[in-house]
């Protein structure tokens, strides 16, 4: 009776996908993937994130492979991975995969399709896209909530900088339209002043800032600048002929997720919506 019953749940076993029995172990080389695989479920999967993965907090006790394309290729060899995640512009960690005979999926994080793709893809790879279906709806219902606390779209024109030099206007970058921010620039109600741009990011001059005019600057960054608006509205009036600074509407926002493409997105335009609408950014 006792080996009727072992070859049965062996036979049902059997009948599962090999993700439901076997763990696998995932490395990720992003921010936006962590937070995706744990999301997911798939956290205790994880054996390897990049310096900057701090979210959740479980991520923080994973091992440090390195990030910002100079990742330590012999830790992540150590840690024996069975996928790395990677970022489809990482040419020399697919090469490493290759060479290690590592399997991996390549995802990218430009667009808001771009996300919603990239869960699926790593939603279906690891044996849940039944919970990725789900958290792609549960972002979109997330945005669509927000976006609809809009009475009336304000139709500023806006700049949104996702680095610089701290304390320099110098080598200044922004996203464009292309970029999943000025996707939700634009749900917000606003227009982008580089959204005739083809690339998500660019190094933009100021030359060309002072000739597009923006009416509001966003600075997003997932790091601290150590600035605040206040700050940064003196460090902007070097451009005195541009309407944010003659209205003084230059928001810092400072948050971990800002610039993040995962599911935090909606947060992200609520953050949007203070700086366009509200009185106070913090809120």
């Amino acid at each position: 009776m006792r080996n009727l019953k072992t070859l049965l749940i062996i036979f049902i076993l059997s009948l599962l996908p090999s993700s439901s029995i076997a763990f696998e172990r995932i490395v990720s080389t992003a921010p936006a993937t962590t937070e995706i695989l744990f999301a997911l479920g798939l956290g205790d999967e994880v054996v390897g994130v990049t310096n900057f993965c701090n979210y959740p907090k479980q991520a923080r006790h994973k091992t440090r492979i390195g990030g910002n394309f100079n990742f330590n290729l012999e830790t992540i060899a150590l840690i024996k991975p069975t996928y790395l995640i990677l970022l489809k512009e990482n040419s020399k960690l697919k090469t490493f995969c290759q060479k290690m005979n590592i399997r991996y999926i390549e995802v990218t994080y430009n667009s808001l399709s771009d996300i919603y793709n990239s869960i699926y893809t790593i939603g279906k790879t690891f044996g849940v896209e039944n919970k990725a279906n789900s958290l792609i709806r549960n972002i979109k219902m997330g945005l669509n909530k927000v976006v609809s606390k809009i009475d009336k779209k304000c139709k500023l024109r806006v700049l949104i900088v996702v680095y610089r030099e701290i304390n320099r206007l110098k080598d200044v970058w922004a996203a464009t339209d292309k970029s999943f921010l000025g996707e939700i620039l634009k749900l917000c109600g606003a227009q982008n002043i580089l959204e005739d741009v083809d690339k998500p990011y660019i190094r933009v001059s100021l030359e060309e800032i002072v000739a597009r005019n923006p009416d509001v600057i966003i600075e997003a960054s997932s790091k601290n600048l150590g600035i605040d608006s206040k700050k940064s509205l003196i460090l902007w009036s070097k451009l005195g002929k541009i309407n944010a600074v003659r209205y003084k509407r230059i928001y810092v926002l400072s948050k971990p997720y800002i610039t993040i493409p995962g599911p935090r997105i909606p947060l992200i335009a609520r953050d949007f919506i203070n700086c366009l609408y509200g009185d106070k950014i913090e809120k």
